[in-house]
């Protein structure tokens, strides 16, 4: 290992040779049976460029995290949100609960509870800020300017901040049998007059990350991750998976 400045505690350390920038966990239903993921370019993808990649592993960079920070500052992140996605030895007060609820405007959702906001909420943004800071060609769109520092802080501080300092949206689009599910996408950048929101495609959910103060649209504050540790997953109606690609990748 190489000697040099860790990206997140700033601490001159070895550094590792491999970090993930997003975990492997996140990609169990992406592979196929010799371990290829599927890998595209959403905006080529719904412009009809259907080219999709299969590389052997996720993403990675190296130089850019000590072990501990790795291992241990992230790595106890990522274990709580795999054993929290997709089951595991969490104890049985500390499991969430999911159902899924529809809205008398026809609005479908999964709703859990029980879900840690702390931690959950600083897995994310830590897969935000990893994109950020990596040079990776895959992540070339990820740049959070001074972002990237509060980020880092909270991280550094186990501070989630409240629900509208960096609000996450998730949604998922496993039900719309027009839309591939085994896919991650290269995430996105997707700027208006109110700001900038990033955009991940990873295994049937969107992740989507409001970075600039104040653009989230009011419609959408309860379904952000909540303090209450509460999240929602809300359900793209069938055949509408496209259409909201090319509203968040800016596609005409």
């Amino acid at each position: 290992m190489d000697t040099g400045r860790c990206k997140l505690c700033l601490q001159k350390r070895p550094l590792l040779n491999k970090s993930h920038i997003i975990p492997e966990f996140m990609y169990r239903d992406l592979f196929d049976e010799h371990h290829k993921m599927y890998k595209l370019a959403p905006s080529s993808y719904v412009e009809g460029d259907r080219k999709v990649m299969r590389p052997s592993s996720g993403e990675y960079d190296s130089d850019i995290l000590c072990a501990e920070c790795d291992n241990e500052r992230l790595g106890r992140l990522e274990s709580y949100a795999q054993q929290a996605m997709y089951g595991g030895q969490l104890p049985e007060q500390e499991r969430p609960m999911v159902k899924n609820v529809k809205t008398p405007e026809g609005v479908v959702f999964s709703h859990a509870t029980n879900l840690s906001y702390q931690k959950f909420k600083l897995f994310l943004l830590s897969i935000l800020w990893r994109a950020s800071v990596s040079r990776r060609d895959f992540f070339k769109e990820v740049s959070l300017g001074p972002y990237e520092e509060i980020i880092r802080n909270m991280l550094m501080e186990d501070d989630p901040k409240t629900e509208d300092v960096f609000p996450i949206i998730m949604l998922t689009w496993l039900n719309d049998k027009s839309t591939p599910k085994d896919l991650v996408g290269q995430p996105g950048k997707n700027r208006a007059e109110k700001g900038i929101r990033y955009v991940f495609i990873i295994g049937g959910i969107t992740y989507v990350f409001y970075v600039s103060p104040g653009w989230l649209p009011d419609r959408l504050k309860p379904f952000t991750l909540q303090p209450s540790n509460e999240a929602f997953l809300l359900h793209i109606p069938e055949g509408k998976s496209w259409e909201l690609w090319k509203t968040y990748f800016n596609v005409k």
